[in-house]
């Protein structure tokens, strides 16, 4: 017969469980807190995505809004325009969106491309009209 009794509640504990039956107390330290609901757990599985994505949204929004990648900043390399001018937020989305998959989609060709091209510009680059220079 098990003696072993929840911490909280003084109630006989059932064998292989991490919390009481009777008061939802984690057995080994009630003071941690209780059992977590199902639809707490669920809503918290189903917003942390969103979360993910709406702060990778303000960083994106951030970075682009200042014509590079937090990348080329840390390597001392800043993206441009064809004419010399700061890319803007619109540019910087279909540079690294559109213009990024579009390379992925094609073997990673798109990066490649820029090993042959004489302005070491690779697909993405041309489809914004931008250029990469060292600062």
């Amino acid at each position: 017969m098990n003696d072993e009794k929840c911490k909280n509640c003084e109630k006989t504990l059932v064998p292989g469980t991490y919390f009481c039956s009777h008061c939802d107390s984690f057995a080994e330290n009630p003071k941690l807190g209780k059992k977590a609901g199902l639809f707490k757990r669920w809503l918290a599985n189903n917003l942390d995505p969103f979360i993910y994505l709406f702060t990778l949204s303000i960083a994106m929004w951030i970075s682009w809004s200042k014509g590079n990648t937090p990348a080329h900043s840390l390597l001392g390399m800043k993206i441009v325009k064809k004419d010399g001018t700061k890319p803007g937020f619109g540019t910087m989305l279909l540079r690294e969106l559109v213009g990024k998959t579009a390379s992925i989609l094609f073997f990673g060709i798109g990066y490649y491309w820029a090993v042959f091209d004489a302005d070491r510009r690779a697909w993405h680059d041309r489809i914004a009209g931008t250029i990469v220079v060292e600062k």
